[in-house]
């Protein structure tokens, strides 16, 4: 990331909160708590064997989608 398209990718990322905030209020029921902890465990796994990939900058919207 450079300074020219830091902030870009700040204003992507807070957009694509303000769309899972959105999706999550309007979904009727809760989700069961297992689901959650297991969707937290495997994000941070993915996060972990990204390291090994190398550049893993162009699987972070996969992941993120994924898991929302």
């Amino acid at each position: 990331m450079t300074p020219s398209t830091g902030f870009v990718r700040g204003v992507y990322a807070f957009f694509l909160g303000v769309l899972v905030f959105n999706v999550f209020r309007i979904m009727p029921g809760k989700l069961n708590p297992v689901l959650s902890y297991a969707a937290f465990v495997g994000g941070i796994l993915a996060v972990i064997y990204a390291q090994d990939i190398g550049s893993f900058e162009p699987y972070v919207p996969v992941v993120f989608a994924l898991f929302v």
